[in-house]
């Protein structure tokens, strides 16, 4: 036994050396699509290129073959999106029109209706040129007006182009209408220790998964219309709606006690999220 350990080593030292160039990673899966940046760099949110920057607080849906990831701002995008069919390679939400590009013979981006109007007639007003409308590819075209400006102590602290704060987006489909979730800042003046304000809950709506999202509150939220309904998604788990509390403004101030939960009275209940029985039996 002893003298066939040599023959049983050289087996498994051949077998080690001939592993990495009989198991391949399977090439079909890399992609063709170029990085909008490069080592050190993740550039900017630049249509049709694949991503490789940080995306915070992100969420993914899928619609039919397709992934949709939405995050916190990025790249001067107050909802960026990005796309994918493998969960793998994640390319970043076209441009608005295919025409085009400023520049282009009998073009004119004012007119470009394929362009959502709030970025057409907002991009004008901020003094922005053509190519920065024609390239701007945000998926919320109409945020959030009554947040209160991001800008501290003269430092932008949500970033370039982003005016007002808009955190942790959740999107969902009901019907044939998407809807994304996001908290904006209210006020800078709250006990958070860390400083980052108080916040509301709002919600956008859009025809499809890549928008246009367009912010559905004209004012910020508050105990003063709190009973105007949400859309929530159908739940067949529970019977149960969470109410939106009488006694607490949308940014926290407690006023007494919540009421109890109610039954929920069809699609559009005056809730903002539907309870999951969980651990219930």
């Amino acid at each position: 036994m002893r003298r066939r350990i040599p023959w049983v080593v050289a087996a498994l030292v051949a077998a080690v050396l001939v592993l990495p160039t009989s198991v391949d990673a399977d090439p079909s899966w890399k992609d063709t699509i170029p990085e909008n940046g490069g080592p050190g760099d993740h550039g900017w949110f630049e249509a049709g290129r694949q991503w490789v920057g940080d995306f915070g607080d992100p969420t993914v849906v899928k619609s039919g073959s397709t992934y949709y990831a939405y995050a916190s701002p990025v790249g001067g995008r107050y909802l960026p999106v990005l796309t994918s069919t493998d969960l793998r390679t994640w390319t970043i939400h076209p441009n608005w029109s295919t025409d085009g590009p400023p520049g282009a013979p009998g073009y004119d981006v004012d007119g470009d209706t394929a362009i959502p109007q709030e970025i057409r007639q907002g991009g004008k007003a901020a003094g922005w040129n053509d190519w920065d409308i024609y390239l701007h590819n945000d998926g919320l075209v109409r945020d959030p007006s009554w947040g209160v400006d991001g800008e501290r102590n003269g430092v932008d602290v949500d970033g370039p182009w982003i005016e007002r704060a808009y955190w942790a987006p959740g999107v969902i489909q009901i019907g044939s209408t998407w809807y994304a979730y996001g908290a904006v800042r209210t006020s800078w003046d709250s006990d958070d220790p860390n400083g980052y304000g108080r916040f509301c809950l709002t919600v956008a709506s859009a025809p499809s998964p890549l928008g246009p999202f367009r912010d559905v509150w004209e004012r910020a939220p508050s105990s003063a219309h709190r009973r105007a309904p949400i859309p929530v998604a159908p739940s067949t788990r529970s019977r149960t709606a969470i109410p939106r509390p009488a006694s607490t403004t949308c940014c926290g101030r407690r006023r007494g006690r919540s009421p109890a939960p109610s039954r929920p009275s069809g699609r559009w209940r005056s809730a903002t999220t539907a309870s999951r029985s969980r651990g219930r039996r």
